[in-house]
């Protein structure tokens, strides 16, 4: 009778954990979905933004990963999850690259080459922030190559230490 007993409180226990955390971890899952299909759909035009909204997800994913380990939803925050990390390498070389052609277009409107430079040395900061995310060699190698010919181009066209003497030849008149 004793272990009747046991074995019946046992089961209740497990039932009322079932139906305890089970409303939970689909609230979770519900919130979780909706945030994806929301990222997707929308049109982000900002870079940052996009990553707070991903990596947001990915913290929720994780979170849920934690608490509902058990739960039926699990594989399915885990495909979300991982879907989003693609989405996220997928999604900044198109900001980055549009950034770059951007400042290509600037660039032959900058009058200012100290601007210009300061621009460049801006964007390759971006570009080895956003590069801990995904690889954005082809963009980095561009705004390089930019900068090169900048340079190259002040280089060629700066006065040397000769133009600013006399001349020295004689004077014909």
């Amino acid at each position: 009778m004793k272990k009747l007993l046991i074995a019946i409180a046992l089961i209740v226990t497990i039932i009322v954990i079932y139906f305890i955390t089970k409303p939970a971890d689909q609230k979770s899952y519900s919130i979780i979905k909706t945030k994806y299909e929301n990222l997707i759909d929308h049109n982000f035009n900002n870079v940052d933004i996009f990553l707070n909204t991903s990596n947001e997800l990915i913290l929720l994913c994780s979170d849920f990963e934690t608490k509902y380990s058990s739960s039926e939803k699990l594989n399915d925050v885990q495909e979300i999850k991982s879907k989003t990390k693609d989405y996220i390498n997928s999604q900044i070389p198109i900001f980055v690259n549009s950034d770059v052609i951007s400042l290509q277009k600037e660039a032959l409107m900058i009058k200012d080459t100290s601007l210009l430079l300061n621009s460049l040395d801006s964007m390759l900061k971006k570009i080895d922030y956003y590069s801990t995310y995904t690889q954005l060699n082809s963009s980095r190698d561009t705004l390089i190559s930019l900068k090169e010919k900048v340079l190259f181009c002040l280089l060629y066209t700066s006065p040397s230490p000769r133009d600013r003497q006399k001349s020295r030849m004689p004077s014909s008149a």
